[in-house]
Protein backbone atom coordinates (compact mmCIF):
# COMPACT_ATOMS: atom_id res chain seq x y z
CA UNK A 1 0.00 0.00 0.00
CA UNK A 2 1.43 3.32 -1.02
CA UNK A 3 2.03 6.19 1.34
CA UNK A 4 0.15 9.45 1.31
CA UNK A 5 1.55 12.04 -1.07
CA UNK A 6 3.34 14.98 0.50
CA UNK A 7 4.85 18.24 -0.74
CA UNK A 8 7.22 20.78 0.66
CA UNK A 9 4.78 23.40 1.85
CA UNK A 10 7.04 26.19 3.07
CA UNK A 11 6.55 29.78 2.12
CA UNK A 12 9.29 29.53 -0.51
CA UNK A 13 7.46 26.72 -2.30
CA UNK A 14 4.18 28.64 -2.18
CA UNK A 15 5.83 31.74 -3.65
CA UNK A 16 7.43 29.73 -6.41
CA UNK A 17 4.10 28.13 -7.25
CA UNK A 18 2.27 31.43 -7.37
CA UNK A 19 5.03 32.92 -9.49
CA UNK A 20 4.78 30.02 -11.91
CA UNK A 21 1.06 30.63 -12.31
CA UNK A 22 1.71 34.16 -13.49
CA UNK A 23 4.50 33.14 -15.87
CA UNK A 24 5.07 29.93 -17.79
CA UNK A 25 2.10 27.83 -16.68
CA UNK A 26 -0.58 30.43 -17.25
CA UNK A 27 0.97 31.93 -20.36
CA UNK A 28 1.28 28.57 -22.09
CA UNK A 29 -2.22 27.42 -21.17
CA UNK A 30 -3.98 30.72 -21.77
CA UNK A 31 -2.19 31.80 -24.92
CA UNK A 32 -2.66 28.44 -26.62
CA UNK A 33 -6.31 28.36 -25.65
CA UNK A 34 -7.05 31.93 -26.66
CA UNK A 35 -5.40 31.50 -30.04
CA UNK A 36 -7.54 28.48 -30.76
CA UNK A 37 -10.76 29.91 -29.38
CA UNK A 38 -10.17 33.19 -31.16
CA UNK A 39 -10.05 31.56 -34.57
CA UNK A 40 -13.08 32.04 -36.75
CA UNK A 41 -14.68 28.63 -37.06
CA UNK A 42 -18.24 27.49 -37.40
CA UNK A 43 -17.36 24.17 -35.77
CA UNK A 44 -16.66 24.60 -32.04
CA UNK A 45 -13.87 22.75 -30.25
CA UNK A 46 -15.44 19.53 -29.03
CA UNK A 47 -14.60 16.13 -27.66
CA UNK A 48 -15.81 13.03 -29.45
CA UNK A 49 -16.11 9.44 -28.27
CA UNK A 50 -14.37 6.43 -29.72
CA UNK A 51 -12.96 3.13 -28.54
CA UNK A 52 -14.21 3.73 -25.00
CA UNK A 53 -12.33 7.03 -24.68
CA UNK A 54 -12.89 10.75 -25.04
CA UNK A 55 -11.00 12.00 -28.10
CA UNK A 56 -10.02 15.38 -29.49
CA UNK A 57 -10.25 16.51 -33.12
CA UNK A 58 -6.91 14.82 -33.84
CA UNK A 59 -8.16 11.50 -32.53
CA UNK A 60 -5.94 11.63 -29.45
CA UNK A 61 -7.19 10.01 -26.23
CA UNK A 62 -8.14 12.79 -23.81
CA UNK A 63 -8.18 12.23 -20.06
CA UNK A 64 -10.12 14.81 -18.05
CA UNK A 65 -9.08 15.86 -14.55
CA UNK A 66 -11.24 18.53 -13.01
CA UNK A 67 -13.50 19.82 -10.29
CA UNK A 68 -17.16 20.34 -9.53
CA UNK A 69 -18.37 23.92 -9.34
CA UNK A 70 -21.32 24.42 -6.99
CA UNK A 71 -24.29 26.13 -8.65
CA UNK A 72 -24.94 28.22 -5.53
CA UNK A 73 -21.52 29.87 -5.81
CA UNK A 74 -19.77 29.69 -9.18
CA UNK A 75 -22.30 31.72 -11.16
CA UNK A 76 -21.48 34.92 -9.35
CA UNK A 77 -18.47 37.25 -9.67
CA UNK A 78 -16.10 37.76 -6.77
CA UNK A 79 -17.38 40.52 -4.50
CA UNK A 80 -17.13 41.46 -0.84
CA UNK A 81 -20.54 39.92 -0.34
CA UNK A 82 -19.63 36.73 -2.19
CA UNK A 83 -15.85 36.21 -2.06
CA UNK A 84 -16.18 32.62 -3.29
CA UNK A 85 -17.59 33.54 -6.67
CA UNK A 86 -15.81 32.39 -9.83
CA UNK A 87 -13.56 34.86 -11.63
CA UNK A 88 -10.58 34.98 -13.98
CA UNK A 89 -8.23 34.21 -11.12
CA UNK A 90 -10.07 30.93 -10.53
CA UNK A 91 -9.92 29.99 -14.19
CA UNK A 92 -6.22 30.91 -14.30
CA UNK A 93 -5.60 28.74 -11.25
CA UNK A 94 -7.38 25.72 -12.72
CA UNK A 95 -5.42 25.99 -15.97
CA UNK A 96 -2.06 26.42 -14.24
CA UNK A 97 -2.84 23.48 -11.94
CA UNK A 98 -3.33 21.15 -14.89
CA UNK A 99 -7.09 20.84 -14.61
CA UNK A 100 -8.73 20.60 -18.04
CA UNK A 101 -12.33 19.99 -16.95
CA UNK A 102 -15.09 21.52 -14.85
CA UNK A 103 -18.53 20.17 -14.09
CA UNK A 104 -20.89 23.15 -13.95
CA UNK A 105 -23.94 22.53 -11.79
CA UNK A 106 -27.04 24.07 -13.37
CA UNK A 107 -29.93 24.97 -11.09
CA UNK A 108 -33.13 24.04 -12.93
CA UNK A 109 -35.23 25.88 -10.35
CA UNK A 110 -33.54 29.13 -11.43
CA UNK A 111 -34.06 28.43 -15.12
CA UNK A 112 -37.77 27.59 -14.77
CA UNK A 113 -38.89 28.99 -11.39
CA UNK A 114 -42.63 28.97 -12.18
CA UNK A 115 -44.82 26.35 -13.74
CA UNK A 116 -45.19 26.94 -17.49
CA UNK A 117 -48.65 27.07 -18.95
CA UNK A 118 -47.41 24.78 -21.70
CA UNK A 119 -44.49 22.47 -20.75
CA UNK A 120 -43.28 22.43 -24.34
CA UNK A 121 -43.45 26.17 -25.03
CA UNK A 122 -41.81 28.53 -22.56
CA UNK A 123 -38.60 30.52 -22.21
CA UNK A 124 -36.01 29.72 -19.57
CA UNK A 125 -34.74 32.59 -17.45
CA UNK A 126 -32.14 34.27 -19.64
CA UNK A 127 -30.33 36.04 -16.78
CA UNK A 128 -29.69 32.70 -15.09
CA UNK A 129 -28.49 31.24 -18.36
CA UNK A 130 -26.00 34.06 -18.87
CA UNK A 131 -24.55 33.59 -15.39
CA UNK A 132 -23.58 30.08 -16.48
CA UNK A 133 -22.28 31.38 -19.81
CA UNK A 134 -20.01 33.88 -18.05
CA UNK A 135 -18.12 31.05 -16.35
CA UNK A 136 -18.22 28.79 -19.41
CA UNK A 137 -16.57 31.49 -21.51
CA UNK A 138 -13.80 31.97 -18.95
CA UNK A 139 -13.09 28.25 -18.96
CA UNK A 140 -13.13 27.99 -22.76
CA UNK A 141 -10.60 30.79 -23.12
CA UNK A 142 -8.20 28.65 -21.09
CA UNK A 143 -8.87 25.46 -23.02
CA UNK A 144 -10.76 23.90 -20.12
CA UNK A 145 -13.64 21.64 -21.12
CA UNK A 146 -16.87 22.07 -19.20
CA UNK A 147 -19.92 19.87 -18.75
CA UNK A 148 -23.37 21.22 -18.00
CA UNK A 149 -24.97 19.30 -15.14
CA UNK A 150 -28.65 19.62 -14.23
CA UNK A 151 -27.83 19.21 -10.58
CA UNK A 152 -30.16 18.05 -7.87
CA UNK A 153 -30.20 15.85 -4.81
CA UNK A 154 -33.34 15.12 -2.84
CA UNK A 155 -34.98 17.56 -5.30
CA UNK A 156 -32.85 20.50 -4.13
CA UNK A 157 -32.27 22.85 -7.09
CA UNK A 158 -35.38 21.29 -8.66
CA UNK A 159 -38.40 23.56 -9.19
CA UNK A 160 -40.89 23.07 -6.38
CA UNK A 161 -43.75 22.99 -8.89
CA UNK A 162 -42.12 20.08 -10.75
CA UNK A 163 -41.72 17.68 -7.80
CA UNK A 164 -44.22 14.83 -8.31
CA UNK A 165 -45.18 14.39 -4.66
CA UNK A 166 -47.48 11.45 -4.13
CA UNK A 167 -51.16 12.10 -3.39
CA UNK A 168 -51.19 9.35 -0.78
CA UNK A 169 -47.74 9.51 0.82
CA UNK A 170 -47.49 13.29 0.75
CA UNK A 171 -44.51 15.61 0.57
CA UNK A 172 -41.05 15.01 1.96
CA UNK A 173 -40.17 16.48 5.34
CA UNK A 174 -37.16 18.13 6.88
CA UNK A 175 -35.99 14.64 7.82
CA UNK A 176 -35.64 13.90 4.12
CA UNK A 177 -32.48 15.99 3.75
CA UNK A 178 -29.42 14.67 1.92
CA UNK A 179 -28.28 11.94 2.26
CA UNK A 180 -31.12 10.54 4.39
CA UNK A 181 -33.61 11.11 1.59
CA UNK A 182 -31.72 8.59 -0.53
CA UNK A 183 -31.53 5.94 2.16
CA UNK A 184 -34.90 5.96 3.94
CA UNK A 185 -38.26 5.37 2.20
CA UNK A 186 -40.09 8.67 2.39
CA UNK A 187 -42.20 11.17 0.55
CA UNK A 188 -39.06 12.15 -1.36
CA UNK A 189 -38.18 8.64 -2.50
CA UNK A 190 -41.80 8.06 -3.50
CA UNK A 191 -41.70 11.26 -5.57
CA UNK A 192 -38.68 9.85 -7.40
CA UNK A 193 -40.59 6.66 -8.10
CA UNK A 194 -43.42 8.76 -9.48
CA UNK A 195 -41.01 10.67 -11.69
CA UNK A 196 -39.31 7.64 -13.17
CA UNK A 197 -42.28 5.74 -14.51
CA UNK A 198 -42.74 3.66 -17.64
CA UNK A 199 -43.42 6.37 -20.21
CA UNK A 200 -46.27 4.56 -21.98
CA UNK A 201 -48.95 6.01 -19.71
CA UNK A 202 -47.14 7.27 -16.61
CA UNK A 203 -50.08 9.18 -15.20
CA UNK A 204 -52.58 6.34 -15.03
CA UNK A 205 -52.49 5.05 -11.42
CA UNK A 206 -54.58 2.02 -12.41
CA UNK A 207 -51.83 0.65 -14.67
CA UNK A 208 -48.70 -1.16 -13.46
CA UNK A 209 -46.11 1.52 -12.81
CA UNK A 210 -48.72 4.24 -12.97
CA UNK A 211 -48.23 7.38 -10.93
CA UNK A 212 -50.40 8.98 -8.30
CA UNK A 213 -48.48 12.25 -8.40
CA UNK A 214 -49.89 15.69 -7.70
CA UNK A 215 -48.61 16.88 -11.09
CA UNK A 216 -48.81 14.92 -14.34
CA UNK A 217 -45.48 13.16 -14.78
CA UNK A 218 -45.65 13.66 -18.53
CA UNK A 219 -45.72 17.41 -17.91
CA UNK A 220 -42.54 17.25 -15.84
CA UNK A 221 -40.82 15.13 -18.48
CA UNK A 222 -41.84 17.62 -21.16
CA UNK A 223 -40.67 20.68 -19.23
CA UNK A 224 -37.36 19.04 -18.29
CA UNK A 225 -36.74 18.11 -21.92
CA UNK A 226 -37.64 21.60 -23.16
CA UNK A 227 -35.38 23.28 -20.58
CA UNK A 228 -32.48 21.10 -21.71
CA UNK A 229 -33.24 21.90 -25.37
CA UNK A 230 -32.96 25.61 -24.67
CA UNK A 231 -29.76 25.18 -22.66
CA UNK A 232 -28.26 23.18 -25.53
CA UNK A 233 -29.31 25.90 -27.96
CA UNK A 234 -27.43 28.48 -25.90
CA UNK A 235 -24.21 26.45 -25.58
CA UNK A 236 -24.06 24.37 -28.75
CA UNK A 237 -21.64 26.82 -30.40
CA UNK A 238 -19.50 27.42 -27.30
CA UNK A 239 -15.94 26.14 -27.51
CA UNK A 240 -14.92 23.40 -25.08
CA UNK A 241 -18.47 22.49 -24.12
CA UNK A 242 -17.87 18.80 -23.44
CA UNK A 243 -21.45 17.66 -22.96
CA UNK A 244 -24.65 17.36 -20.98
CA UNK A 245 -24.89 15.55 -17.63
CA UNK A 246 -28.62 14.97 -17.93
CA UNK A 247 -29.48 14.60 -14.24
CA UNK A 248 -27.34 14.33 -11.14
CA UNK A 249 -27.92 11.40 -8.81
CA UNK A 250 -31.45 10.36 -9.77
CA UNK A 251 -33.23 8.90 -6.79
CA UNK A 252 -35.29 5.77 -6.17
CA UNK A 253 -36.89 3.98 -3.25
CA UNK A 254 -34.76 1.00 -4.29
CA UNK A 255 -31.48 2.72 -3.45
CA UNK A 256 -30.38 0.14 -0.90
CA UNK A 257 -30.73 -2.49 -3.61
CA UNK A 258 -28.56 -0.30 -5.83
CA UNK A 259 -25.96 -0.41 -3.07
CA UNK A 260 -25.87 -4.22 -3.03
CA UNK A 261 -23.33 -5.31 -5.67
CA UNK A 262 -24.92 -8.73 -5.87
CA UNK A 263 -28.42 -7.36 -6.53
CA UNK A 264 -28.42 -3.84 -7.98
CA UNK A 265 -31.54 -2.01 -9.09
CA UNK A 266 -31.75 -2.71 -12.84
CA UNK A 267 -35.51 -2.26 -13.17
CA UNK A 268 -35.42 1.17 -11.54
CA UNK A 269 -32.45 2.11 -13.71
CA UNK A 270 -34.25 1.11 -16.89
CA UNK A 271 -36.91 3.70 -16.07
CA UNK A 272 -34.35 6.35 -15.18
CA UNK A 273 -32.62 5.70 -18.51
CA UNK A 274 -35.91 6.34 -20.32
CA UNK A 275 -36.21 9.71 -18.55
CA UNK A 276 -32.64 10.66 -19.46
CA UNK A 277 -33.04 9.56 -23.09
CA UNK A 278 -36.19 11.67 -23.36
CA UNK A 279 -34.18 14.72 -22.25
CA UNK A 280 -31.33 13.84 -24.62
CA UNK A 281 -33.82 13.75 -27.49
CA UNK A 282 -34.63 17.38 -26.70
CA UNK A 283 -30.92 18.22 -26.60
CA UNK A 284 -30.41 16.61 -29.99
CA UNK A 285 -33.07 18.86 -31.49
CA UNK A 286 -30.69 21.75 -30.77
CA UNK A 287 -27.31 19.97 -30.92
CA UNK A 288 -27.71 17.11 -33.39
CA UNK A 289 -25.27 14.39 -34.33
CA UNK A 290 -23.55 15.53 -37.54
CA UNK A 291 -23.97 13.42 -40.66
CA UNK A 292 -20.56 14.45 -41.99
CA UNK A 293 -17.44 13.54 -40.03
CA UNK A 294 -15.97 16.85 -41.20
CA UNK A 295 -18.47 18.77 -39.06
CA UNK A 296 -18.45 16.67 -35.89
CA UNK A 297 -19.64 18.91 -33.12
CA UNK A 298 -22.39 17.39 -30.98
CA UNK A 299 -21.97 17.61 -27.23
CA UNK A 300 -21.80 14.27 -25.42
CA UNK A 301 -24.90 12.91 -23.69
CA UNK A 302 -23.78 11.86 -20.21
CA UNK A 303 -25.89 9.18 -18.53
CA UNK A 304 -25.85 8.73 -14.76
CA UNK A 305 -27.37 6.11 -12.43
CA UNK A 306 -28.40 6.55 -8.77
CA UNK A 307 -25.50 7.58 -6.56
CA UNK A 308 -24.98 4.27 -4.75
CA UNK A 309 -25.00 2.34 -8.01
CA UNK A 310 -21.68 3.90 -8.89
CA UNK A 311 -20.10 3.19 -5.51
CA UNK A 312 -21.34 -0.41 -5.31
CA UNK A 313 -20.44 -1.22 -8.89
CA UNK A 314 -23.57 -3.33 -9.20
CA UNK A 315 -24.45 -4.49 -12.70
CA UNK A 316 -26.53 -1.70 -14.20
CA UNK A 317 -29.91 -1.69 -15.89
CA UNK A 318 -28.74 1.21 -18.06
CA UNK A 319 -28.21 -0.35 -21.46
CA UNK A 320 -30.59 -3.28 -21.08
CA UNK A 321 -32.01 -1.42 -24.04
CA UNK A 322 -28.72 -0.01 -25.43
CA UNK A 323 -28.34 3.72 -25.89
CA UNK A 324 -28.17 4.31 -29.64
CA UNK A 325 -26.76 7.85 -29.51
CA UNK A 326 -23.11 7.58 -30.68
CA UNK A 327 -22.08 10.46 -28.42
CA UNK A 328 -22.79 8.91 -25.01
CA UNK A 329 -20.68 8.67 -21.85
CA UNK A 330 -21.07 6.84 -18.54
CA UNK A 331 -20.99 9.01 -15.41
CA UNK A 332 -20.76 7.49 -11.95
CA UNK A 333 -19.96 8.63 -8.41
CA UNK A 334 -17.64 6.84 -6.00
CA UNK A 335 -17.56 7.60 -2.29
CA UNK A 336 -16.03 5.71 0.61
CA UNK A 337 -18.51 4.92 3.37
CA UNK A 338 -19.02 8.00 5.50
CA UNK A 339 -16.48 10.01 3.47
CA UNK A 340 -13.62 9.01 5.75
CA UNK A 341 -11.39 6.04 6.51
CA UNK A 342 -13.47 3.60 8.63
CA UNK A 343 -10.54 3.27 11.04
CA UNK A 344 -8.47 6.47 11.38
CA UNK A 345 -4.91 6.03 10.25
CA UNK A 346 -5.68 3.07 7.99
CA UNK A 347 -6.11 2.86 4.20
CA UNK A 348 -9.25 0.71 4.04
CA UNK A 349 -11.14 2.84 1.54
CA UNK A 350 -9.21 1.49 -1.44
CA UNK A 351 -10.43 -2.06 -0.82
CA UNK A 352 -13.92 -0.84 -0.04
CA UNK A 353 -14.17 1.08 -3.32
CA UNK A 354 -12.61 -1.58 -5.54
CA UNK A 355 -16.00 -3.08 -6.59
CA UNK A 356 -16.97 0.30 -8.08
CA UNK A 357 -14.33 -0.33 -10.72
CA UNK A 358 -13.88 -4.11 -10.80
CA UNK A 359 -17.41 -5.25 -10.02
CA UNK A 360 -18.19 -8.37 -8.04
CA UNK A 361 -17.90 -11.97 -9.19
CA UNK A 362 -17.38 -10.93 -12.78
CA UNK A 363 -20.42 -8.67 -12.90
CA UNK A 364 -20.73 -4.90 -12.84
CA UNK A 365 -17.96 -2.40 -12.28
CA UNK A 366 -17.48 0.83 -14.18
CA UNK A 367 -15.93 -0.67 -17.33
CA UNK A 368 -18.58 -3.37 -17.75
CA UNK A 369 -21.36 -0.90 -17.02
CA UNK A 370 -19.97 1.56 -19.56
CA UNK A 371 -19.95 -1.21 -22.15
CA UNK A 372 -23.46 -2.30 -21.16
CA UNK A 373 -24.80 1.24 -21.66
CA UNK A 374 -24.03 1.13 -25.37
CA UNK A 375 -24.49 -2.61 -25.87
CA UNK A 376 -20.77 -3.12 -26.53
CA UNK A 377 -20.77 -6.08 -24.14
CA UNK A 378 -23.12 -7.89 -26.54
CA UNK A 379 -22.20 -6.39 -29.92
CA UNK A 380 -18.47 -6.14 -30.75
CA UNK A 381 -19.21 -3.56 -33.45
CA UNK A 382 -20.20 -1.05 -30.75
CA UNK A 383 -17.79 1.00 -28.65
CA UNK A 384 -18.05 1.16 -24.86
CA UNK A 385 -18.96 4.55 -23.48
CA UNK A 386 -16.11 6.62 -22.04
CA UNK A 387 -16.03 6.55 -18.24
CA UNK A 388 -16.34 9.71 -16.18
CA UNK A 389 -16.14 9.60 -12.39
CA UNK A 390 -18.00 12.88 -12.09
CA UNK A 391 -17.96 12.96 -8.28
CA UNK A 392 -15.62 11.50 -5.68
CA UNK A 393 -13.76 12.55 -2.57
CA UNK A 394 -15.88 14.96 -0.55
CA UNK A 395 -13.53 14.28 2.34
CA UNK A 396 -11.24 16.29 4.59
CA UNK A 397 -8.97 13.23 4.67
CA UNK A 398 -6.64 13.30 1.67
CA UNK A 399 -6.00 9.57 1.98
CA UNK A 400 -9.62 8.90 0.97
CA UNK A 401 -9.08 10.93 -2.20
CA UNK A 402 -5.74 9.22 -2.79
CA UNK A 403 -7.29 5.76 -2.44
CA UNK A 404 -9.92 6.67 -5.03
CA UNK A 405 -7.37 7.93 -7.54
CA UNK A 406 -5.18 4.87 -6.97
CA UNK A 407 -8.08 2.96 -8.51
CA UNK A 408 -9.21 5.41 -11.19
CA UNK A 409 -6.00 6.78 -12.68
CA UNK A 410 -4.39 3.48 -13.77
CA UNK A 411 -7.68 2.69 -15.53
CA UNK A 412 -7.52 6.01 -17.46
CA UNK A 413 -10.85 7.14 -16.05
CA UNK A 414 -11.64 10.84 -16.31
CA UNK A 415 -12.75 12.55 -13.11
CA UNK A 416 -14.11 15.64 -11.36
CA UNK A 417 -13.40 16.13 -7.66
CA UNK A 418 -16.22 17.18 -5.33
CA UNK A 419 -15.64 20.06 -4.97
CA UNK A 420 -13.52 23.08 -5.95
CA UNK A 421 -14.46 25.43 -3.12
CA UNK A 422 -16.57 24.63 -0.10
CA UNK A 423 -15.12 25.92 3.14
CA UNK A 424 -18.44 27.48 4.08
CA UNK A 425 -20.00 24.07 3.57
CA UNK A 426 -20.26 22.10 6.81
CA UNK A 427 -18.02 19.37 5.37
CA UNK A 428 -15.19 21.73 4.31
CA UNK A 429 -13.94 19.49 1.53
CA UNK A 430 -12.81 22.03 -1.05
CA UNK A 431 -9.41 22.02 -2.72
CA UNK A 432 -8.07 24.72 -0.38
CA UNK A 433 -7.33 24.30 3.31
CA UNK A 434 -8.80 27.58 4.59
CA UNK A 435 -11.50 30.05 3.73
CA UNK A 436 -8.86 32.74 3.31
CA UNK A 437 -7.06 30.65 0.69
CA UNK A 438 -10.33 30.08 -1.12
CA UNK A 439 -10.83 33.82 -1.28
CA UNK A 440 -7.33 34.63 -2.51
CA UNK A 441 -7.08 31.47 -4.65
CA UNK A 442 -3.67 30.70 -3.19
CA UNK A 443 -1.90 28.29 -0.88
CA UNK A 444 -0.82 30.30 2.11
CA UNK A 445 -1.78 27.20 4.08
CA UNK A 446 -0.66 23.74 2.98
CA UNK A 447 -3.48 21.64 1.49
CA UNK A 448 -2.99 17.85 1.52
CA UNK A 449 -5.97 17.56 -0.83
CA UNK A 450 -4.15 19.70 -3.39
CA UNK A 451 -1.08 17.46 -3.04
CA UNK A 452 -3.18 14.51 -4.16
CA UNK A 453 -5.20 16.20 -6.90
CA UNK A 454 -2.62 18.40 -8.62
CA UNK A 455 -0.20 16.08 -10.38
CA UNK A 456 1.20 15.29 -13.85
CA UNK A 457 -0.79 13.16 -16.27
CA UNK A 458 -1.25 12.64 -20.00
CA UNK A 459 -4.01 15.01 -21.05
CA UNK A 460 -3.88 13.93 -24.71
CA UNK A 461 -2.30 10.68 -25.92
CA UNK A 462 -1.45 10.22 -29.59
CA UNK A 463 -2.12 6.51 -29.51
CA UNK A 464 -3.43 4.09 -26.90
CA UNK A 465 -2.68 4.38 -23.17
CA UNK A 466 -0.96 1.27 -21.83
CA UNK A 467 0.02 1.91 -18.21
CA UNK A 468 0.14 4.67 -15.61
CA UNK A 469 1.99 4.70 -12.29
CA UNK A 470 2.53 7.46 -9.77
CA UNK A 471 4.79 6.78 -6.80
CA UNK A 472 3.61 8.68 -3.74
CA UNK A 473 6.99 8.63 -2.02
CA UNK A 474 9.19 9.76 -4.91
CA UNK A 475 6.37 11.55 -6.75
CA UNK A 476 7.62 10.06 -9.99
CA UNK A 477 5.21 9.56 -12.91
CA UNK A 478 5.76 6.68 -15.31
CA UNK A 479 3.50 6.56 -18.35
CA UNK A 480 3.50 4.18 -21.29
CA UNK A 481 1.50 4.27 -24.50
CA UNK A 482 1.35 2.63 -27.91
CA UNK A 483 1.84 5.42 -30.46
CA UNK A 484 -0.56 5.95 -33.33
CA UNK A 485 0.46 5.41 -36.93
CA UNK A 486 0.83 9.18 -37.35
CA UNK A 487 4.28 9.88 -35.90
CA UNK A 488 3.75 13.64 -36.23
CA UNK A 489 1.12 13.69 -33.48
CA UNK A 490 2.47 14.62 -30.05
CA UNK A 491 1.35 13.25 -26.73
CA UNK A 492 0.78 16.07 -24.23
CA UNK A 493 1.58 15.53 -20.55
CA UNK A 494 0.74 18.38 -18.20
CA UNK A 495 3.29 19.02 -15.43
CA UNK A 496 1.85 21.65 -13.05
CA UNK A 497 4.16 24.05 -11.23
CA UNK A 498 2.54 23.05 -7.94
CA UNK A 499 3.86 19.52 -8.51
CA UNK A 500 7.32 20.62 -9.68
CA UNK A 501 7.99 24.16 -8.39
CA UNK A 502 11.74 23.77 -9.01
CA UNK A 503 11.36 22.09 -12.39
CA UNK A 504 11.48 18.47 -13.46
CA UNK A 505 13.54 15.95 -15.38
CA UNK A 506 12.16 13.65 -18.03
CA UNK A 507 13.38 10.47 -19.67
CA UNK A 508 11.78 8.91 -22.72
CA UNK A 509 12.18 5.48 -24.30
CA UNK A 510 11.26 5.08 -27.99
CA UNK A 511 10.40 8.76 -28.22
CA UNK A 512 11.78 12.27 -27.87
CA UNK A 513 10.82 15.44 -26.05
CA UNK A 514 9.46 18.10 -28.39
CA UNK A 515 8.86 20.91 -25.87
CA UNK A 516 11.14 23.34 -24.01
CA UNK A 517 12.78 22.36 -20.75
CA UNK A 518 10.37 22.48 -17.79
CA UNK A 519 7.41 23.37 -20.00
CA UNK A 520 4.01 23.08 -18.33
CA UNK A 521 2.93 20.95 -21.27
CA UNK A 522 5.48 18.24 -21.98
CA UNK A 523 5.24 17.18 -25.63
CA UNK A 524 6.49 13.75 -26.65
CA UNK A 525 6.87 12.37 -30.18
CA UNK A 526 7.53 8.70 -30.99
CA UNK A 527 10.73 7.64 -32.73
CA UNK A 528 9.47 4.19 -33.73
CA UNK A 529 6.34 2.07 -33.64
CA UNK A 530 7.35 0.57 -30.29
CA UNK A 531 5.66 1.50 -27.03
CA UNK A 532 6.76 4.86 -25.68
CA UNK A 533 7.67 5.14 -22.00
CA UNK A 534 7.87 8.53 -20.28
CA UNK A 535 9.19 9.15 -16.76
CA UNK A 536 8.75 12.53 -15.08
CA UNK A 537 10.60 13.33 -11.86
CA UNK A 538 10.39 16.62 -9.89
CA UNK A 539 13.70 18.30 -9.10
Amino acid sequence: MRKQRSLQAGAFTVLLFLGAITTSGLSEAASAAQSQVGMSSRVPVRLQTGGGYFRDSQGRVVILHGVNLNADVFQYPDTDLNPLGFTDKDADFLAASGFNFARLAVNWSQLVPTRPTDPTHFTVDQASLEKIARVADMLAKRKIYFMLDFHQGCFHQWPAWAIPWDKVIGEGTSNDEFPTCHLVPSGTSKAYDNLFKDPVDPDNPLLPGGSSAVIPVAEVWGAFREAWRQVATRFRDTHYMMGYNIINEPGTSHLLECDDPAVGCPLAEEKIQAFEENALAGIREADPIAVSTATKRAGIGVFEPPTLSGTSGAATGFGNLPVADPQAAWSFHVYCGNFEQPVPGTRMCKDMMLPAFEGTAGRGGSARNAAHLTGADRDPSRDPAPQLMSEFGSSMDATVIDDTLDLADPRFISWAYWMYKGFDDAWRVGLFATKQDEECVCFNTHSPRADVLIKPYAQATAGTPVSYAFDDETRVLTYRYQPSSDSSLATSIVVPAYYAPHGYTVSVTNGRVASPSNATYLKVLPTSSAQVSVTVRPV
